[in-house]
C-alpha cells in the first residue's frame, strides 16, 4: 500500500468506521466495539489494496460502506465462512445458541436434567481396552490344550454342561471342575482382578454418572425448599 492510499485509509475512511460501526454493527459472544472497528479497518485496508493493485480509483465512502456492510452480515477480516458455528457470520445468520455438552437439555419431560451426553454416549468400553484385551486374550489362549480351548468355545456358544460332558464324554462334575481350573488360570495370567476390571464401569462412565447424579441432587434439593413466606 502507498502513502497516499494509506492517508486515505487514514484520514477519510478511519473516522467514518470509528463512527458508524458502533451503531450498526453487532458484536457476537466475546467481542467488543473496538475490536469490531479494527476488524472493520482491515477488511477496508484490504479492498484499498486491491483497488490499488488493480490501478482502479479508490472511492474511500464506498470502501467504508461496502467493509460496513461485510462487518454487519457476520463477516470478519481473519475468515468470511458460515460453516463454523462458532464463526461471526454463522451467528449472525442462524438462531443458534452456545451451551456446555453437560448442560441439562430441559427441566420438563422425561428428559428433565438429561445432559446431551447422555444420549449420545456409549455403555461399551474404551476400544482400546478392548483391544488391549483381546491381545491378552489370544495369548492366554495359546497357552491352553486342544481340549480346554474347545471347551471354551462351547461355553461362549452358550452350552450346558451337560451337553459339553456328552460331547468330551464326560462327567458334567469334571465339566465343573474344568471350568474352575481354567477360570483359575485366568486370573494367574491376567491378575486376580480381571473379573472385575471387565464389569467396571470406564473412568468417562462414572464421571457422567457422577455429575448427573450432582444434578439431580441439586435439582431435587431445590424442588423441595420452602418458598419464603
Amino acid at each position: 500500500m502507498t502513502t497516499a492510499t494509506g492517508n486515505i485509509l487514514v484520514k477519510q475512511i478511519l473516522p467514518i468506521l470509528s463512527r458508524t460501526v458502533p451503531r450498526v454493527v453487532n458484536a457476537t459472544d466475546s467481542e467488543d466495539t473496538e475490536e469490531l472497528v479494527q476488524d472493520t479497518i482491515a477488511t477496508a485496508a484490504e479492498m484499498l489494496q486491491s483497488l490499488e493493485k488493480a490501478g482502479r480509483k479508490i472511492p474511500a465512502r464506498s470502501v467504508a460502506f461496502y467493509s460496513i456492510q461485510r462487518a454487519k452480515s457476520g463477516r470478519r477480516a481473519y475468515q468470511s465462512g458460515a460453516s463454523d458455528p462458532l464463526s461471526p457470520v454463522f451467528r449472525t445468520r442462524n438462531t443458534s445458541a452456545i451451551v456446555p455438552i453437560d448442560a441439562p437439555i430441559s427441566s420438563e419431560g422425561e428428559g428433565a436434567h438429561r445432559a446431551m451426553t447422555d444420549f449420545i454416549s456409549s455403555g461399551k468400553e474404551d476400544p482400546s481396552e478392548t483391544a488391549l484385551r483381546r491381545i491378552d486374550w489370544e495369548s492366554f489362549i495359546g497357552t491352553l490344550a486342544t481340549r480346554e480351548r474347545q471347551i471354551l468355545s462351547c461355553i461362549a456358544d452358550g452350552w450346558r454342561n451337560m451337553d459339553i460332558a456328552k460331547r468330551f464324554k464326560v462327567t458334567p462334575a469334571r465339566i465343573t471342575q474344568m471350568k474352575r481350573e481354567i477360570a483359575d488360570r485366568i486370573k494367574e495370567f491376567m491378575g486376580s482382578n480381571i473379573l472385575n476390571e471387565i464389569s467396571a464401569e470406564s473412568v468417562w462412565q462414572r464421571d457422567v454418572r457422577m455429575i448427573r447424579e450432582s444434578e439431580a441432587y441439586y435439582y431435587a434439593v431445590d424442588d423441595n425448599e420452602p418458598e419464603a413466606a
